[in-house]
């Protein structure tokens, strides 16, 4: 990213992610994230929250056998880590910032073990603020003909 392309600058003295606990899916949360997964194909850009719905949702999702998942949220989250380290999630397919994850900031919810959030965001990573341009004449996809 060039300095040109940044609004706002703010200097941190790089403080730890405030850890939110992760919570547990429910019966329904994992019904709601089976059903989710049949919609789900190669390609497609995922949006998650928080709370046991992304989280089963997320996992569900770090063991299909789906390629090229793009990621496009405003709060990135530890599933998001899951589908990362499954290989699901590359971004390869995205229209923009092809082979990067859009967000607006990571929220730790203290996962132990594997790769680590901030590893995600080295490697995987494009802030949001470089989307609030439009492109002239672009219609996305989802808003139909």
């Amino acid at each position: 990213m060039h300095i040109s392309d940044v609004d706002l600058i703010v200097e941190s003295d790089s403080q730890p992610l405030v850890q939110v606990p992760s919570a547990e899916p429910t019966a329904v949360d994992n019904q709601v994230g089976e059903h989710v997964m049949e919609h789900l194909e190669d390609g497609s850009v995922i949006q998650l929250g928080i709370g046991g719905m992304p989280n089963a949702i997320g996992g569900m999702i770090a063991r299909l056998d789906l390629k090229d998942l793009g990621g496009h949220t405003e709060m990135l989250v530890d599933a998001y880590v899951d589908m990362y380290e499954a290989g699901v999630m590359t971004g390869k397919r995205k229209a923009f910032d092809r082979g990067r994850i859009a967000f607006t900031f990571a929220l730790d919810q203290g996962r132990e073990g594997g790769e680590n959030l901030g590893q995600v965001e080295q490697d995987l990573t494009a802030p949001s603020a470089r989307h609030r341009r439009s492109l002239p004449g672009a219609r996305p996809s989802w808003l139909g003909p």
